[in-house]
């Protein structure tokens, strides 16, 4: 079992640095359209969307995404209680 739960440690960690991976990358234009940045979309956009949904009514057209730090968090927590 507790091989079961490092693996599953493991991938959300892995997962938390494609979010941030991703996150990082939306900040630089030359990146658009890349298919670095395509793999990530794949990977992460799923995730953030019902994340953004709850949040974007909330933030006002602040025009700044948190729901990659959400994701993260929420992430982090999960991966902690799995120890």
């Amino acid at each position: 079992m507790e091989l079961i739960l490092g693996a599953i440690r493991a991938a959300i960690g892995f997962y938390i640095l494609i979010v941030f991976a991703h996150a990082i990358m939306s900040w630089f234009g030359s990146m658009r359209g890349s298919q670095v940045e395509a793999l990530l979309d794949r990977a992460v956009e799923p995730a953030l969307k019902p994340i953004r949904s709850l949040i974007m009514p909330l933030q006002g057209g602040t025009g700044i995404d948190f729901s990659p730090a959400i994701l993260i968090m929420v992430l982090v927590i999960l991966r902690g209680l799995l120890s």
